[in-house]
């Protein structure tokens, strides 16, 4: 479907148990980036596969000379050096965000998170939207640890996994990806910008992806909805798009090798 076309909205509800903390509620969303951009097409492997990737990749060529040594003398290998080179930029710029996701989560109440796929967030292509309904409510004050989290990280992930729509997009070429954050305008949200004017996409396909928590699915009432609709929220937008790593076959066959 071309990003231009009518909208095609639809809503996944994941419902947990307890209530979530921020860690929890940051690990989530980053999780989930990291499924849809394997999936999405954006990245040839799945994320942890291309890091480890990267990280066997760096092991020097020439122990006793710079990479740029290396090219000279095996100018063959230059197509491979700008590969790793776009692999390297990719997983910092996602270390950074992540990082600065955690930051936000921890810091301030966030509502709802937007991630896009296109050549600008105006068109997107696909767009998936995080909501924390459960925010409605005080934060928990629970402390988690990676041992719980990951089985709420993988509900989650199932649930991506087993839905036929997102199964049955159609594939993309690798694109930009944006991010944006809501949260009340007064709270302080650093390196994230602020975007008065944004407004999740109305284009192409668009998902929104309703983080539930038992205690809080009785609190969705006309009314709390009201209340939530008039929070005086503000987007925040990631500084820098995140552009997707495509590879050749070819390419794809050499850094098995490594």
């Amino acid at each position: 479907m071309a990003f231009g076309g009518p909208a095609v909205q639809r809503t996944i509800n994941i419902v947990y148990k307890d209530k979530l903390c921020y860690r929890t509620r940051c690990r989530l969303v980053t999780e989930a980036i990291k499924y849809l951009l394997y999936e999405r097409h954006q990245i040839p492997f799945p994320y942890g596969q291309v890091k480890m990737s990267l990280i066997r990749k760096e092991t020097p060529t020439n122990p006793s000379g710079s990479a740029e040594d290396n090219i000279r003398r095996k100018p063959f290998l230059t197509r491979a050096f700008r590969r790793e080179a776009k692999t390297r930029e990719l997983i910092e710029n996602f270390d950074e965000l992540f990082s600065n996701l955690e930051v936000v989560f921890q810091s301030t109440r966030v509502f709802n998170v937007c991630l896009m796929f296109g050549p600008t967030q105006v068109s997107s292509k696909e767009s998936f939207t995080f909501h924390f309904q459960s925010v409605l409510n005080s934060d928990c004050d629970l402390k988690c640890s990676d041992r719980t989290i990951g089985p709420l990280c993988r509900k989650l992930i199932r649930s991506l996994v087993a839905n036929e729509e997102i199964a049955n997009m159609k594939e993309i070429s690798p694109t930009s990806m944006f991010i944006a954050v809501q949260s009340h305008k007064d709270d302080s949200v650093n390196w994230f910008l602020p975007k008065r004017t944004f407004k999740p996409p109305h284009r192409g396909q668009l998902y929104n992806i309703c983080i539930l928590t038992s205690s809080s699915e009785s609190d969705i009432t006309d009314e709390a909805q009201k209340r939530f609709q008039n929070e005086d929220l503000l987007w925040f937008q990631a500084p820098v798009p995140i552009k997707g790593l495509k590879e050749t076959k070819k390419a794809e066959e050499t850094s098995l090798m490594f």
